[in-house]
């Protein structure tokens, strides 16, 4: 039952902001996966087969799957029609040609990916022979940077589940183990709360830990006066956490000098009302700290990242990179993380977590 009032809830307040910004058709194509567009409105539906849904400003989504996906998403029944589509991509194809004929339509799937986008210049094209695609828009690409209640919440259960199991390694680890240990500990830990990982758990230590994204060996066992960072995340219903934490091997974390300086920066993030301010001014004001704190030397990455259908969601990004949307500015209801990381010779020491922006301000979901 709770399943069934998740799905519709979230559909419906999905829907209701898609059609404040939808002046004419727009047909929303599955090919294949991975595609996040589409579980924005479908959740944790695991299409199999080509499958598109059709929105209207004014009428209700017409939504084209297989038999075996229809069944499951019968409780948004009320608020689309649900049509079964077999026969593969030419079949959905006929369906679209005959509820968009001859009218002017926006064609999405979800760009970044090669090999579909040729795909979906070819499916432009079948379109074009009956309808009128109309392109320069990524309407779908933008509502996922602006959350929806049903959103912010599966990402803060995300966040609670991932917090719980970061508690748990805190009290696991101790001298003398070896990564596998630690990994797989954090996976069975994750299976038995009846989650997935949102990708696959980072645990280095050591030399290893000296770069952002190491690609750990495991040369040696855990030793006493370690640096231990441990990131990873979880799915809730297709929205992800992305969490990091370090430990001190037989220590107290919090007594490490670079511990208080990590607050700082996000204090400086929490105390700024950033509603209206770009994500590029954020930085600077950040590097600026960072250099007065001087460890703006042990930074080698963003401070952040979007966060949603995707562990790197298409926006916000507090960054000196160039990236999509990035003239952009903070404004409610957008989830990101904060992760300014320390690298050097001692390792590396990195805190990460996620914040949803409510009346200006970065709110921590995992408090």
């Amino acid at each position: 039952m709770e399943n069934r009032e998740l799905l519709k809830r979230a559909f419906s307040e999905k829907l209701t902001q898609l059609r404040g910004v939808l002046d004419k058709p727009l047909v929303l194509l599955f090919i294949r996966a991975p595609n996040p567009n589409m579980k924005m409105f479908l959740l944790d539906a695991h299409l199999t087969r080509p499958s598109a849904i059709i929105f209207r400003p004014d009428k209700e989504p017409v939504v084209l799957v297989g038999s075996i996906e229809h069944a499951s998403l019968e409780p948004i029944s009320e608020m689309c029609e649900l049509r079964i589509t077999e026969g593969g991509l030419d079949e959905v194809t006929d369906e679209i040609r005959g509820l968009v004929k001859g009218e002017e339509v926006y064609v999405e799937y979800c760009p970044g990916i090669p090999a579909l986008d040729r795909l979906l210049h070819s499916i432009h094209q079948n379109i074009s022979e009956f309808a009128h695609p109309v392109s320069g828009k990524n309407i779908i690409g933008e509502l996922r940077i602006y959350k929806t209640k049903s959103e912010v919440d599966f990402i803060e259960r995300a966040c609670s589940t991932t917090v719980e199991i970061l508690d748990e390694v805190g009290e696991f680890i101790r001298p003398g183990m070896w990564r596998d240990e630690i990994l797989s500990f954090i996976l069975k830990e994750i299976a038995e709360r009846g989650h997935r990982p949102s990708f696959e758990p980072i645990v280095a230590y050591g030399d290893e830990a000296s770069e952002p994204h190491p690609i750990p060996v495991a040369s040696r066992p855990l030793n006493e006066g370690d640096l231990l960072i441990v990131d990873m995340g979880v799915w809730h219903y297709g929205y992800a956490s992305d969490l990091t934490r370090t430990y001190l091997v037989g220590g107290d974390v919090r007594e490490h000098p670079f511990y208080e300086k990590w607050f700082q920066l996000e204090n400086y993030l929490r105390r700024k009302n950033l509603k209206g301010v770009l994500p590029k001014e954020v930085c600077k004001g950040l590097n600026k700290l960072s250099k007065e704190l001087d460890v703006l030397k042990y930074q080698k990455h963003s401070y952040s990242h979007g966060l949603g259908v995707e562990v790197h969601d298409v926006y916000p990004y507090v960054s000196a990179k160039s990236v999509a949307f990035d003239d952009l500015p903070f404004d409610d209801n957008m989830i990101f993380t904060f992760e300014p990381g320390f690298y050097g010779e001692f390792g590396g020491f990195r805190f990460e977590f996620d914040y949803c922006i409510r009346e200006g301000r970065a709110i921590n979901l995992c408090e």
